[in-house]
């Protein structure tokens, strides 16, 4: 049986594993010219790429003898070739040309916390920094500070790239923004996002904007916080429309933004494309006056799903039956949707239709199902709206 790796406690207060030895890398440059094997009798060789020589090596033997082969012996060699570059020899190139430079280690920390979300206090941990000492013995610890201030150099000098690819993109730039508040803070955010072609005729989408809003939140306050974007990005002459859903402050903020514009000439068409409604928005709508259709249903529907989410023992019941008896496949579970997203009440019912049988079953046999019971109409309606959504 194998024994586990043995482990001691560093200066550093961390744990050392002693990990089973690998086999020792040859540095020497004379082995990117040598292969080596075992000949007739069982001996180590290093066989010349160049004249297929056998030269017997050992740990006691040295490479002074293959150096004096490769440099003086060998035959086919080329005399002109620096010693090391007669097979792989440019990794080691690589290695040993290669420069440490902090700043730019910096900026691929940065790039992994903001990747992965990681907080800037990362940097300061004890772990993370014999993690790099360990990786490199060249690195200097830093602090949070400086990891903020990488941030914003990284970011104010991206702005300006994105600055520039919009103002020089061949055509006119179509603006998405939505606003909302914050249920923990009751902040109000707004987001502003341009979509556009550049020359190869590839479509972007870039967030240009997100950040909080100051009171008040009615229309014309979040067209004068447009506006102002607009200027200071110098992009108000690019505009071809502004996308947003049908909230009714939405409209006046059009009505003031295209104002302003229009008194400056900029707009395409005189604004005939200006305001476009969110169509995402507008489904919304038609999905919510069908659910208004089957609510009796869906009430039904949530006071199944809770009688087998709120008892292990029904669940498990519910789920041992829908597998001996009706042979389903039970990884999929039914939960309860959110009913602020429309794809997750689909979710329900794809996974109630998918049970339907097992639930006609405990209906017939339990009295806590037979309070919600549906008739066939019901299941028939619930299976069309199924495929309606």
């Amino acid at each position: 049986m194998d024994s586990e790796p043995s482990s001691q406690m560093s200066e550093d207060g961390y744990s050392e594993y002693s990990l089973p030895k690998s086999k020792r890398k040859k540095t020497c440059k004379v082995w990117h010219e040598l292969v080596e094997g075992q000949n007739e009798k069982g001996e180590a060789i290093a066989t010349c790429i160049h004249c297929k020589l056998a030269l017997v090596v050992g740990p006691n033997r040295g490479t002074s003898h293959l150096k004096q082969h490769l440099i003086e012996s060998c035959p086919l060699r080329p005399v002109e070739l620096p010693l090391g570059e007669g097979g792989g020899g440019t990794s080691s190139r690589e290695e040993e040309e290669f420069v440490f430079k902090m700043n730019d280690l910096r900026k691929e920390i940065l790039l992994y916390i903001v990747e992965g979300a990681h907080p800037f206090s990362n940097v300061e941990e004890k772990a993370f920094r014999w993690m790099m000492s360990k990786a490199t013995p060249l690195f200097k610890p830093f602090c949070r500070a400086t990891i903020t201030r990488d941030l914003f150099s990284m970011y104010y000098c991206d702005r300006e790239k994105v600055k520039s690819m919009l103002f020089n993109a061949p055509g006119r730039i179509c603006f998405t923004t939505d606003n909302w508040r914050s249920s923990n803070t009751w902040q109000h955010y707004i987001c502003i996002i341009a979509h556009f072609f550049e020359c190869d005729w590839k479509l972007h989408k870039l967030i240009l904007r997100f950040r909080g809003l100051s009171p008040p939140y009615d229309g014309q306050s979040i067209s004068e916080e447009i506006f102002m974007f607009l200027n200071q990005w110098k992009i108000e002459h690019k505009v071809l429309s502004v996308t947003v859903n049908n909230a009714t402050y939405n409209d006046t903020m059009i009505s003031h933004l295209k104002t302003r514009l229009s008194l400056r000439g900029v707009l395409f068409a005189d604004g005939s494309f200006f305001h476009v409604r969110c169509c995402a928005h507008i489904i919304i709508f038609i999905i919510q006056s069908g659910l208004d259709v089957i609510a009796s249903i869906l009430d039904n529907i949530w006071n199944l799903v809770k009688i087998i989410t709120r008892s292990s023992l029904k669940s498990k019941e519910f789920y041992d039956t829908a597998q001996k008896n009706f042979h389903l496949e039970v990884k999929r579970k039914v939960n309860l949707d959110m009913k602020v997203r429309w794809n997750s009440t689909f979710d329900m019912l794809d996974n109630i239709l998918y049970y339907k049988d097992v639930f006609v079953h405990f209906e017939s046999v339990s009295a806590n199902f037979k309070s919600y019971v549906l008739s066939e109409t019901e299941w028939d309606k619930l299976i069309v709206f199924h495929k309606f959504l």
